[in-house]
């Protein structure tokens, strides 16, 4: 059952939401087993699209629940400082819902080449070369969103 954001006062245009799911450093997958098991993990990322594309080994728990269970959430946080005198938190927040499958070779290299570029400025001819020596024990996840929204409280 989908429910409608409650503060409804700070929620952001999915424009804006877009915008911080494409600029935040890391963010954290969500994921459940096919029997329930709920999995969260921090994790760096890059987007294109409507896609989110993270890299991993190519066994490991996130591979496992993925085979089992498509669906999953993403949620990044592009800035947060308490506020104690007002007992609240200045924020900025972006969840994305969707669909998480292993991405074929053809995105692996190209979400590979987009990690790159995001967080290894300037030294985008050595990463691919790193990149490629290790590409084939490097998976990457495809993450197709369905759906993206936001808050703000800045």
């Amino acid at each position: 059952m989908e429910r409608e954001m409650r503060r409804k006062d700070r929620k952001v245009s999915d424009e804006k939401a877009w915008e911080m799911l494409e600029t935040a450093e890391w963010g954290v997958l969500s994921l459940a087993s096919a029997g329930g098991e709920p999995y969260g993990v921090p994790l760096n990322y890059a987007c294109q699209g409507k896609c989110l594309y993270i890299h991993c080994a190519i066994e490991g728990k996130k591979i496992d629940m993925i085979k089992e269970n498509d669906k999953a959430s993403f949620c990044c946080v592009v800035s947060a400082k308490a506020i104690p005198e007002k007992f609240t938190t200045a924020y900025a927040s972006a969840i994305a819902k969707g669909k998480v499958e292993i991405a074929s070779d053809e995105d692996k290299r190209k979400a590979l080449k987009l990690l790159i570029e995001k967080y290894c400025a300037g030294l985008e001819k050595e990463g691919l070369e790193y990149t490629e020596k290790l590409y084939g024990i490097t998976e990457v996840i495809k993450f197709s969103v369905e759906s993206v929204s936001g808050k703000s409280n800045i």
